[in-house]
């Protein structure tokens, strides 16, 4: 009969903590992040011309070309110039592993390449243009000061600090052909109540009178569901209080008081 030997116990005595992660790092994040302004904006952009620049696909485990512009936009309102310290943040921050998805961090080195060779010319003009444009629909952009010969200059003191003047009208264009479409658009939809030829104002009163008096509950946050009704006051705001914007821009230009050396 063989003799049983009882090993000892040589385990180290250690208090036993549990790992424990959120399986999802949204869950950490604020719903008024300014992270999640920046997906909501950049998620409705066109990057076709960006990945044009590709030759192949990225990997199923590396970041792809929309998700490395968000994360260098997501960097430079966070104040991370350093491409090391915007590779540190991809592994250390919340946020910025929010907009990976799961994904590694990629290095300083490919953020390089991405910068020098993908985000040039025409491509960054596109996109920073889609940028400015969405943020301005979306009121995160407050023009403050007109400069009329294309000069940068810097807007309110918020994150999205720079915009540049020579777009301005492109944006009075792009936004009058919005308005007539849906000046058009709420002639069908609310036939008896706005007659065609309604002027904007008016018809931000009328769809205001409408919710109230059809007792509409004005909704606001994450996972909230609008009425149409409120997202048609909303936009058609949004839209009125734009053009007003341009229109006081045209008004205090003035060629004569241009700064000079620009």
């Amino acid at each position: 009969m063989r003799k049983q030997i009882q090993q000892g116990d040589n385990t180290p005595k250690a208090i036993p903590y549990q790992l424990m992660l959120p399986l999802d790092v949204e869950v950490k994040i604020e719903t008024e992040a300014s992270v999640r302004t920046l997906l909501e904006i950049t998620e409705r952009m066109d990057y076709s011309n960006l990945n044009a620049t590709y030759d192949r696909q990225p990997r199923a485990d590396e970041a792809t070309p929309k998700q490395m512009f968000q994360l260098v936009i997501l960097g430079f309102m966070e104040g991370y110039y350093s491409l090391r310290k915007l590779e540190k943040a991809c592994k250390n921050d919340i946020r910025f592993m929010y907009v990976l998805r799961g994904k590694p961090a990629p290095s300083y080195n490919r953020f390089w390449q991405f910068i020098k060779h993908r985000l040039q010319g025409e491509v960054a003009e596109q996109l920073f243009y889609q940028l400015v444009e969405y943020l301005t629909e979306a009121g995160e952009l407050d023009f403050a000061n007109v400069f009329i010969d294309g000069t940068k200059i810097e807007a309110s003191a918020n994150r999205y600090s720079f915009v540049w003047k020579k777009s301005t009208n492109k944006y009075e264009e792009r936004l009058d052909i919005k308005i007539s479409d849906m000046l058009e658009r709420l002639y069908g939809e609310y036939l008896l109540e706005i007659p065609t030829g309604t002027g904007p104002e008016e018809c931000l009163g009328i769809l205001n009178s409408l919710a109230k008096a059809r007792g509409v509950t004005f909704v606001h946050g994450r996972g909230k569901r609008k009425t149409s009704i409120q997202r048609d006051i909303e936009t058609l705001k949004s839209y009125q209080t734009r053009k007003e914007k341009y229109t006081d821009y045209k008004k205090e230009g003035n060629p004569s008081t241009n700064t000079a050396g620009f």
